[in-house]
This record gives structure tokens, C-alpha cells and sequence, in this order.
């Protein structure tokens, strides 16, 4: 983790405090969670990705008034619900080391550049806010026309480049 974080893609954050793990959940543990959300709320460059566990207690934080999100929130939120189901359309290094990955987002900037404003236009396109049971439905419609040429461009770049190639094939083998 630590070439992703020295390298500014990675930001870590954590909640617990060392003595947080020696005893019970406790409410010092749960304000530093909202405070947390709320911060990422309140965030004009963040694009939260939730788990379902966290973006559940989030909307419920919302609804009892303990969370006041920005207004800028609900559109990032569905931006990021889109790309967050979309991701495993991308080509995948599972065996790859944080380095290694580093060097493919390096050499695919250009197409992950379009897969994200492909992603952008097409949370514009979606009608529902993220977490509505319609929103996967939607963005499948919307996923053909819009996202699909960009991911095509960046499986194309992945072939003809020998060491991305050879990065995905020793995914596949083991």
C-alpha cells in the first residue's frame, strides 16, 4: 500500500483508535464515524465509494437528521455507484503488486481519462438516486452506448501492449 499512498492514490483514514480495539463498540467510536462521513460529504473533490454496510448507516444518518451532506453529494454519490459497477468491466491484475498497478494506470491514463467522463455522462443519464432497486437497471441500458467504446479502447491498449499483456495473462493462469 505504501507506493499508492506515496504516490497520492491512495489516502488512508482510520477510525479506530488503538484503544477503540481493547473494549465495546462506544459512542467516542461512532462520532468519529459520522464525522468521518460527514467530512467525505462535505468534500468538494471526494467521490465516495460505500460498501453497502456503510452507505446503509449513512442514509439512515441522513434520514434521522445526524448528517447534513452538501449539495454537490447525491450526484457524486451516483457518479461513484456507477463507476464502482462498472469497475468490473476494466481489465483486472489481481496478481499484480501495488507498483505493477501503478505502472498500468500510468499507461492507460488516456482511456481511463474517457471511461470517467463516459462514467460522468452517463450518471447524468440515470434517473434514480443511487441505492434505488432501478439504479442497476438503468445504468446497464445507458453502460452499451456510453461506456462500452471506452472500455473496448482500453482492452485494445491491454493486447497490444506486451507487459500489460502479459500482467493480465499471469491473472488468468495463477
Amino acid at each position: 500500500m505504501l507506493p499508492a499512498i506515496e504516490s497520492g492514490v491512495l489516502e488512508m483514514h482510520p477510525i479506530l483508535q488503538d484503544d477503540d480495539l481493547k473494549g465495546e463498540f462506544s459512542d467516542a467510536m461512532a462520532n468519529r464515524f459520522l464525522d468521518r462521513i460527514r467530512e467525505v460529504m462535505n468534500s468538494p473533490g471526494v467521490y465516495p465509494s460505500l460498501d453497502d454496510e456503510v452507505a446503509k448507516l449513512t442514509r439512515s444518518a441522513i434520514a434521522e437528521g445526524l448528517i447534513d451532506p452538501a449539495p454537490h453529494y447525491a450526484r457524486r454519490a451516483k457518479n461513484s455507484g456507477v463507476g464502482l459497477g462498472l469497475l468490473g468491466n476494466l481489465p483486472h491484475f489481481p496478481r499484480a503488486d501495488i507498483s505493477e498497478i501503478l505502472d498500468v494506470r500510468k499507461e492507460l491514463t488516456h482511456p481511463l481519462g474517457m471511461f470517467r467522463r463516459a462514467v460522468t455522462g452517463l450518471q447524468a443519464g440515470v434517473q434514480v438516486e443511487y441505492g434505488d432497486p432501478d439504479f442497476g437497471p438503468q445504468v446497464d441500458e445507458l453502460y452499451v452506448s456510453q461506456v462500452r467504446p471506452a472500455l473496448d479502447e482500453i482492452d485494445q491498449l491491454v493486447h497490444d501492449n506486451l507487459s500489460l499483456r502479459e500482467l493480465a495473462t499471469r491473472a488468468a493462469t495463477g
